[in-house]
């Protein structure tokens, strides 16, 4: 732009436009905003007409026409008076306009220098230099700090280019934390959007501070050191440490069932930690407790002292150099998985129902829930007036509905309708884990998502992701930013049912009389399993013949009347179990066993394991 398109009114403008030259371009310009407010902003700026500049204190005041931009050393910060709440066309343009103007007056050879005006020099990223790393953890709360240290100890780091502003790309993703040479840390932008600090800038920092030298296990003065082990880490590596060297003093002989789950249970801390190496030996102790309970062949005490030991080396290491760097490095190998902590949902407005059931368990079914089913799990069925939505997250479902058995594999998605009835279960061998979201809206067409089988794009599944995230927040806004996501995934799944991949289940009228006979069946078995039951008994109170119920559960639920009393009945033999009122004779004699061998022998068929097993399991 010519210089006779710029009005100056006072002294300064030169120093105060010059600060904004390598804000300039269109990198950056594109991540404080996006690509198309940044073309939007060169369009208007060639038609615009004059341009003021003038000095407001620390920051620099831009006219174009009727649109004022008031321009601030932190460019994130800076304001203007469109309605916009966020970076708006008219900040960019006002970026673009002092650039230019500073370009031009440097160009300008009859130009008198403001060197009153001109801001301090300083070392370049002088600021991101001397970041004290105490004030960086306070900053940023103790959680994010940890997270991005672990983040880290993974692998993510930053590779950095220097040209007017210090550019840092995070090499695990597309994002890319700008760095001004003046006051680098509180004028910094990140494309993530975040204003304040986040994990990206974090990462940068840290990176950038490592490979300067700055964070090296003998760095001098009061710097504090980098360490790859969060303070939570440091805590279960030293009840860690405790439980060998327990160990150690007792013997190997004095361990017992405790010791076995005690390993277990560090196995999945440290896995979480990101501790690998140490998460697998802990698993391999419990598995060689649990052998020597045994008297198993397979138990070989050498082998059993050899793990103790490395544990306890490793162990006392890692403690003693718990700032050492390149000694973590060396003895820290790290998860084959990622395990992430899932929030317990507290969700309102989106609909609920409680329940309760005959052995006087109640609760609610609510909302949004993660559910990890064992082996062979069989839910006997339920209608209730909201809107159902499963999502299989590992292994398979089935899922009945409407008659038909739906084979849902990981990655599927079903909806049962208000007072649809619908039943699920597992085969023997499979533990599946499932969301399912139980809700309620009005002004969406459901009707052509109903009683339809989906494999779900990668957009749904990422909704779902972000409805579970958002229960770590809970704040005002949460509950609608998570009934926004789920009319957005109800929105994708609609266009997914144009889709002839999903194939629409038939209804009539009589396949709804018979799921109400099997409802009535269902409710009468459930409420009556610990008495004498038969399937001549069954039909008579649905008022139906033997062998029509027969016909109508081989139909429906594809086992007969018989095979699923037995179902019920072991699965009530489970709750009994964990009431651990009576004995396995007592249990196998109320729920009308012949014997309590032939309890045993059924539940270990449809378990996998003995009544005994999973009563040490769940005591």
């Amino acid at each position: 732009m010519d210089r006779k398109d710029y009005i100056i009114n006072g002294d300064g403008c030169h120093a105060s436009a010059g600060q904004f030259v390598p804000f300039a371009n269109e990198a950056f310009l594109v991540t404080l905003a996006n690509k198309g407010l940044y073309k939007r902003a060169l369009k208007d700026l060639e038609t615009t007409g004059q341009i003021a500049l003038t000095v407001t204190g620390s920051n620099l005041q831009v006219q174009l026409d009727d649109i004022t931009v008031c321009l601030a050393s932190n460019v994130s910060q800076s304001t203007c008076s469109c309605p916009s709440k966020t970076v708006c066309k008219h900040i960019l343009m006002g970026i673009l306009a002092a650039a230019g103007y500073a370009a031009t007056a440097e160009d300008d050879k009859d130009a008198v220098p403001e060197t009153s005006s001109e801001l301090p020099s300083s070392a370049p990223w002088e600021k991101l230099i001397n970041a004290d790393l105490t004030q960086l953890r306070k900053q940023a709360g103790k959680k994010l700090f940890e997270d991005t240290l672990r983040l880290i100890q993974d692998g993510w780091t930053a590779d950095f280019t220097e040209s007017d502003m210090l550019e840092a790309t995070i090499n695990t993703e597309n994002i890319t934390v700008y760095f001004p040479k003046e006051d680098s840390l509180n004028r910094s932008v990140c494309k993530c959007g975040e204003n304040g600090l986040c994990k990206h800038k974090l990462i940068a920092i840290l990176s950038y501070l490592s490979r300067q030298g700055i964070l090296s296990s003998d760095s001098a003065g009061n710097q504090p050191e980098l360490s790859l082990l969060t303070e939570d880490t440091v805590k279960v590596l030293q009840g860690a440490s405790r439980f060998i060297l327990g160990i150690l003093e007792k013997g190997l002989i004095s361990c017992g069932e405790n010791e076995a789950e005690t390993a277990i249970q560090y196995s999945i801390r440290l896995e979480t930690c990101g501790i690998g190496n140490l998460a697998r030996l802990f698993r391999s102790l419990s598995s060689d407790i649990e052998n020597m309970l045994a008297k198993h062949v397979g138990f070989q005490p050498l082998t059993t002292f050899a793990t103790l030991s490395r544990l306890y080396n490793t162990l006392t290491l890692l403690l003693r150099n718990t700032q050492n760097n390149e000694m973590l490095g060396k003895l820290i190998e790290g998860t084959r998985s990622n395990y992430y902590t899932t929030p317990i949902g507290h969700f309102t407005g989106l609909g609920a129902y409680p329940w309760q059931t005959r052995s006087g368990y109640f609760g609610i079914t609510a909302y949004f829930f993660y559910q990890e089913k064992e082996q062979g799990f069989l839910f006997s069925g339920e209608s209730h007036p909201m809107t159902e939505l499963t999502y299989v997250d590992q292994g398979a479902l089935h899922s009945v509905v409407d008659g038909q058995d739906l084979l849902l594999r990981q990655g599927d998605i079903v909806l049962y309708g208000p007072g649809q009835w619908h039943m699920q279960y597992a085969d023997i061998g499979v533990a599946p884990r499932f969301v399912t979201i139980s809700f309620d809206v009005s002004g969406v067409d459901l009707a052509p998502l109903l009683n339809r089988k989906f494999t779900a794009p990668q957009s749904v599944a990422t909704l779902l992701q972000n409805m579970l995230r958002e229960q770590e927040f809970m704040d005002a806004y949460s509950n609608d930013i998570i009934l926004y996501h789920l009319n957005l995934l109800l929105l994708q799944l609609q266009r997914e049912a144009a889709s002839p991949k999903a194939g629409k289940l038939q209804t009539s009228n009589a396949v709804h009389s018979e799921n109400e006979i099997i409802r009535q069946a269902q409710q009468f078995i459930s409420a009556h399993i610990r008495e004498k039951l038969s399937v001549p008994l069954v039909a008579r109170q649905v008022d139906v013949s033997p062998s029509y119920l027969t016909a109508l559960f081989h139909k429906n639920l594809q086992i007969s009347p018989g095979e699923y009393i037995r179902r019920i009945k072991l699965q009530e033999s489970k709750q009994m179990i964990r009431e651990n009122d009576l004995n396995f004779t007592e249990i196998a004699a109320q729920l009308h066993y012949s014997t309590v061998h032939h309890f045993s022998r059924q539940f270990k068929e449809k378990f996998g394991i003995t009544p005994t097993e999973y009563a040490k399991s769940v005591r």
